[in-house]
């Protein structure tokens, strides 16, 4: 599959093509981003999604991705802190 984009300039109120890069993903120059297909899962829908990238082409988690992982971080948490109070007793305050 394969993007195109396009970029309205300034003044004349035309669009130009966005030139992709290497990979395919589309630069977003005035946002310092790109546009890129990735395969992943939004909604509990698997399938290649139009997703946000870094420069670095790093994927941008979605609202989603990132309520998951602070969900893991808590669970992870929660964990520790059961096994500082078996070895240690309760924490007190």
């Amino acid at each position: 599959m394969k993007l195109d984009g396009f970029a309205l300039e300034p003044g004349s109120g035309s669009y130009r093509p966005l030139v992709p890069l290497s990979g395919g993903d589309l630069p977003v120059g005035i946002l310092g981003l790109r546009l890129g297909l990735r395969p992943g899962s939004y909604l509990g829908e698997g399938g290649p999604w139009l997703r946000w990238l870094a420069q670095d082409g790093r994927v941008l988690p979605t609202n989603e991705e990132r309520a998951a992982d602070a969900r893991q971080e808590v669970e992870q948490l929660e964990a520790r802190l059961r096994a500082y109070e078996v070895r240690f007793g309760p924490i007190n305050g």
